[in-house]
């Protein structure tokens, strides 16, 4: 009985990890929010961005939603997203929102919601040869 209790538990993991991977075919991103799960198109999220263990998804839709999972979560959700890119350790953003790239003061993004992004010195480079 115990043992088939550790399957089932088992079992129920590789169901979720299925929907997860099975949301690159259907092009969503289920998100728990806490009256259920709500489903995004990855082309909705304009950006993640962390939030101490929080993440706040900022979508063109549904505007800021604070979700309780950090954002190495959605780093490793969307590592099969080749327009999610990783500018700096406090944000995950879509290139297909980008609004404007800014090379002074640091060089920073701005994304179609006004939201400022700034890129670490390690990425900068690799950036410029996405949007390039």
């Amino acid at each position: 009985m115990v043992i088939q209790l550790v399957t089932s538990n088992d079992e129920r993991k590789e169901r979720k990890d299925q929907l997860y991977y099975s949301s690159d075919f259907l092009n969503k991103i289920a998100l728990p929010v806490s009256d259920g799960i709500l489903f995004l198109t990855t082309d909705d999220i304009i950006c993640f961005e962390a939030d101490g263990m929080y993440t706040k998804v900022h979508s063109k839709s549904k505007g800021v939603i604070l979700i309780s999972k950090p954002l190495k979560h959605f780093d490793s959700l969307m590592k099969n997203k080749p327009l999610f890119f990783r500018p700096h350790r406090s944000f995950l953003i879509n290139l297909n929102h980008i609004k404007q790239f800014i090379k002074k003061d640091g060089a920073y993004i701005i994304m179609e919601n006004e939201l400022t992004v700034s890129i670490s010195k390690e990425k900068r480079e690799k950036f410029l040869e996405l949007i390039y």
